[in-house]
């Protein structure tokens, strides 16, 4: 056996350096055999006429099987080995199998196809990248498999050269001769052979970028029809159900809708099918785990290029599973989501599947973004009507409301959730949340922004205290703003004409909320007298009453930038206590008696006596709730 190796190609004439064609050796070199010296002859005019030739036969065959046929053809019909054949590489199988070959007498048994690697030259001429060469193969020892075959069929000499490419399956390749003869080392035409496996390897390569292109091309095709006709059915359908069903074809993995403005939500296939069925996973969304997947729908890493880990409640029953969150926004507003599962090793989903996927559904979430939208303004300009008292045409907001399924002559209640600064902007999507969960519920029920809040009118034939669809949008709130809302349940209403006082009345308590700390859900009876006092508060009494006690601490302290109004509210709360209203306002006691006896110089206020005390505590408490002095 001979392996052959390059010599170093230092010193090498750069022209024949040019002549490497992809990685293999130059058509034109110098090689030394290991166990035996020799010197390849350089090739003549008509081997290099063959080579021209032979270029534009493999370069006009239209597949990869016509290529290798013609190879081994062209060796054997112009050197002297008389056979030959191409092998691929099955690594996880440990064979090597026949795939092209040329013999053209076809004498003798059956020819054998499955070579067994380990018995074969085809892993030598890999690792070393070099021909091997059993210079008779009926005497050679180091290789059984070819020594059982060369005496069964006759032939001596095989050399075996790597070809310098993959197969459309990715693997690598071999060609394999044999001559009847032992040939010697001037006939082996090794130079020849790895030019025409160079050609061969060439035109593989251009054969399979053609290929791919032509799928690429395929595929982008066939997607752009697929998403048109999607978006036609888009246009055509309005039903998120059979719009999720085409979506779901997309992806190999489990998928799910979220629709935010339509308040729905369409599971697909079960993520974890070995521990939750189809059934119980669609009974899992509907219940148990529907705030889990809001939250996801909402906040999810949006786009992210991988899965991560999401965790699910479905009844008892935790479920951790790799998600991706695919935002579906409709004019800049988050609409709705598409969730995607699968495992953390799990390659991102195609962008241009993606792409259609969120053009599909942005085009039904788009009819319920409009929905939800015109019912937002119509309830509100609606709800801000009545609230706002003195309308002429009763019969006409009576109408109106009963467009919106409620009745204007039952009974009713009025909640107001307040909404802080910080959750404005969460106004509506909380109102969305409110709504979904008066939905479910039998009572009839509306809900509108109204004046920074949310009014939440609910039917109340019965006149009952609490009704339960009210702990039922407190939680819902709770669990929306990560925090326990402001709400307040205002009187039974029992005509059109009651809701104004009743929505004022809301509004003060609200106001009283937040001047003390409260939250919950609040009415008139948790504080006492104070709501009976601010329902008279745009009354001038009132309002002469906090100017003649705080109103000129309130217009200094705008002027000047000064805390004096602060600092008398926190020294009358911590019972005039100095050192508490100090430590309180992170003071030093000598600044906060200074202040106090700038308040008494300034505005002539005496502490000492318990009236004035009083009068300014409820003053101050006036002033903050809405009485205050323009």
């Amino acid at each position: 056996m001979h392996l052959f190796a390059e010599h170093s190609n230092a010193g090498e004439d750069p022209w024949l350096r040019r002549g490497r064609i992809d990685g293999c050796r130059p058509w034109y070199r110098k090689a030394r055999p290991i166990l035996a010296g020799a010197v390849m002859p350089v090739m003549e005019l008509p081997a290099a006429r063959t080579l021209r030739r032979m270029a534009e036969t493999l370069n006009a065959c239209p597949d990869p099987a016509a290529i290798l046929s013609q190879l081994v053809e062209a060796i054997c019909r112009n050197t002297g080995w008389t056979t030959a054949g191409v092998m691929c590489i099955e690594e996880n199988d440990g064979v090597a199998l026949v795939i092209a070959r040329y013999n053209p007498d076809r004498i003798g048994p059956p020819l054998n196809d499955r070579w067994t690697l380990a018995t074969s030259p085809t892993r030598m001429a890999l690792i070393h990248n070099a021909p091997v060469l059993i210079p008779d193969a009926q005497t050679d020892d180091d290789f059984p498999g070819y020594r059982d075959e060369a005496r069964e069929r006759d032939y001596r000499s095989v050399a075996v050269l790597p070809l310098g490419c993959c197969d459309g399956h990715g693997r690598q390749m071999v060609l394999s001769v044999q001559s009847p003869r032992v040939m010697t080392p001037a006939d082996y035409d090794l130079s020849f052979i790895e030019a025409l496996a160079g050609l061969a390897a060439i035109a593989l390569e251009k054969l399979y970028r053609l290929e791919e292109e032509q799928a690429v091309t395929f595929r982008a095709q066939a997607a752009r029809i697929r998403r048109e006709e999607m978006l036609r059915n888009a246009l055509a359908e309005d039903s998120l159900s059979l719009i999720a069903g085409e979506v779901a074809t997309l992806f190999d993995c489990p998928v799910l809708i979220v629709d935010l403005d339509g308040s729905e939500i369409v599971p697909g296939r079960s993520p974890d099918p070995e521990t939750l069925s189809d059934a119980d996973w669609a009974r899992a969304v509907a219940g148990p785990a529907r705030r889990d997947i809001l939250r996801l729908a909402r906040h999810g890493g949006c786009g992210a290029p991988r899965f991560s880990e999401a965790v699910l409640d479905c009844g008892g029953r935790r479920l951790v599973v790799p998600a991706q969150r695919v935002a579906i926004e409709v004019d800049g507003h988050s609409a709705g989501a598409l969730i995607l599962f699968g495992a953390p090793e799990t390659p991102a989903p195609d962008a241009e599947e993606i792409e259609t996927a969120r053009m599909v559904l942005g085009v039904q979430m788009l009819r319920s973004h409009v929905r939800f939208r015109n019912a937002t303004e119509t309830s509100g300009e609606l709800y801000a009507e009545i609230v706002a008292g003195g309308c002429r045409d009763l019969r006409a907001l009576g109408g109106r409301m009963r467009r919106l399924g409620m009745n204007p002559d039952a009974p009713a209640r009025l909640i107001a959730i307040d909404l802080t600064d910080e959750n404005a902007g969460m106004a509506t999507d909380l109102l969305n949340v409110l709504r979904r969960a008066m939905g479910r519920q039998p009572e009839p029920a509306c809900a509108a922004l109204v004046d920074g809040m949310i009014l939440c009118h609910l039917e109340d034939p019965a006149g009952a205290g609490d009704p339960p669809l009210i702990r039922r949008l407190i939680d819902e709130t709770q669990w929306f703003l990560g925090r326990r809302p402001v709400a307040v349940s205002g009187r039974i209403c029992t005509a059109l004409t009651d809701y104004a006082a009743v929505w004022a009345e809301c509004r003060r308590i609200a106001a009283l909320a937040r001047q003390f700390g409260r939250d919950g859900l609040l009415s008139a009876r948790d504080f006492g007298p104070y709501p009976m006092l601010l329902a008279a508060a745009g009354t001038g009494e009132v309002r002469e009453f906090v100017e003649i006690s705080v109103g000129a601490i309130l217009r200094h302290d705008r002027s000047h930038g000064t805390q004096y109004l602060a600092t008398l509210a926190s020294f009358l709360d911590q019972g005039c206590r100095h050192q508490a209203c100090a430590d309180a306002l992170g003071l030093h006691v000598t600044t906060l008696r200074y202040r106090l006896a700038r308040l008494s110089d300034l505005f002539g206020i005496d502490l000492s006596v318990p009236e004035a005390r009083f009068s300014l505590g409820l003053a101050i408490r006036l002033s903050g709730v809405g009485a205050a002095p323009a």
